[in-house]
């Protein structure tokens, strides 16, 4: 009989041990000036829980990790900015999890990042209680609400962090757990007015309601759809300049009001950049499409996205539910605040189809080396084509 709280395999402790550092991590106590060392120290055990992840994986993930993490590092450093090595981080995780899907153990992985999330998010809300750590409050005008970050320092994160742990817990198909975590999502919804969080939860049940119903080639053509579209806006913002009474239409102001004023705080660090390549982050602006583009660069952002189109056309289709969900998580995801971070669940949702872009050219690139036909070698050792 397996009992209901057991993760037996080293390698479900370790994702769940990552996440409960992660949301721990971003309690109000580990964001204090003063002591910045108790911060980065917490950040090198989280690094340090996926490398033993890497190493779990097999030599596969290691060697991914080997090339692509140099690469991420340097970048980071160019743009000043920890998104890249994130991103990476939680795409490398991805990669793993798409490469042991095959092993149909979806729910156990879900269901460790769901018990270390939910571990850190409830001792968050009680160090904030009971005044350990500082639980800050913002006055919003536009909506005359005051957001309580809950011991979080920052009430968008507690938001984000308490629905990753509803999604995962109905990903994980555990009742009891999903149960819980929708009363602790809503008692921290109250207190924290987050949106955000309410629309990733809301299109996550969206699929699950409606698209999964649909037929295979509905699906495929909605997530052939997402990233031509996501081609599309990041054309129209990286030339945006060209036209600047844009800015000064009725049709703008209404998309910024609904992104909470995002778009005209970004207009002019966008106007100031050099979209085409990498460029170094501005610092505070909370707008995650403006964020991805100034740091990757328009031009490897969309060379990205018509390859995601290309893996959207031939995705396999006891696939096809899971990407779809992901690339409309991560799509709608980027008009808000930025959710790629390694010490939140979610992010796994945003980085995935980075990683199915990456398993899908690596597999078909390794069926290509096994279809080359092996040298001949003559008799002396000599080799030469195969006759």
């Amino acid at each position: 009989m397996r009992l209901a709280f057991r993760i037996p395999q080293t390698f479900y402790t370790l994702v769940a041990l990552m996440f409960f550092l992660g949301a721990i991590s971003l309690s109000s106590l580990f964001h204090n000036e003063e002591k910045p060392l108790i911060r980065i120290a917490v950040q090198a055990v989280i690094f340090l829980i996926i490398m033993l992840i890497v190493f779990s994986a097999g030599p596969k993930s290691l060697r991914d990790t080997l090339w692509g993490l140099p690469v991420t590092a340097l970048l980071s450093a160019i743009t000043n900015s920890q998104y890249p090595l994130h991103l990476f981080l939680l795409t490398l995780v991805c990669l793993i999890l798409i490469r042991r899907s095959e092993r149909r153990d979806t729910d156990q992985w879900a269901y460790a990042a769901w018990v270390g999330a939910i571990i850190g998010l409830l001792i968050n809300i009680a160090l904030g209680d009971l005044g350990v750590a500082e639980s800050k409050f913002y006055y919003v005008i536009t909506s005359d609400t005051t957001k309580n970050s809950l011991g979080f320092y920052n009430p968008n994160i507690a938001a984000m962090l308490a629905a990753s742990t509803v999604i995962f817990s109905s990903l994980a198909k555990r009742r009891l757990a999903w149960i819980f975590s929708v009363v602790i999502f809503a008692y921290v919804l109250s207190e924290t007015y987050a949106r955000t969080a309410a629309i990733i939860l809301a299109i996550y049940y969206l699929n699950i309601i409606i698209v999964y119903r649909l037929s295979s080639g509905i699906k495929r053509a909605v997530a052939v759809f997402i990233p031509l579209l996501s081609l599309f806006v990041v054309a129209f913002i990286m030339f945006m300049e060209l036209a600047p009474d844009l800015t000064q239409t009725e049709a703008f102001g209404l998309i910024d009001r609904t992104l909470s004023y995002r778009l005209s705080l970004a207009v002019p660090h966008l106007e100031d950049a050099a979209l085409f390549f990498p460029g170094e982050a501005p610092r505070n602006m909370d707008f995650a499409l403006a964020n991805i583009i100034i740091v990757f660069g328009g031009v490897p952002l969309m060379v990205f996205l018509v390859l995601s189109t290309v893996v959207s056309m031939v995705m396999r289709k006891d696939h096809i539910n899971f990407y779809l969900m992901c690339s409309m998580i991560c799509f709608s995801s980027l008009f808000s605040e930025n959710i790629a971070y390694i010490y939140m669940p979610v992010g796994l949702l945003f980085a995935a189809p980075f990683a199915y872009v990456i398993h899908h050219f690596s597999t078909a690139a390794a069926a290509v080396r096994a279809r080359s036909p092996e040298p001949f070698r003559l008799p002396t050792g000599q080799a030469r084509d195969a006759p």
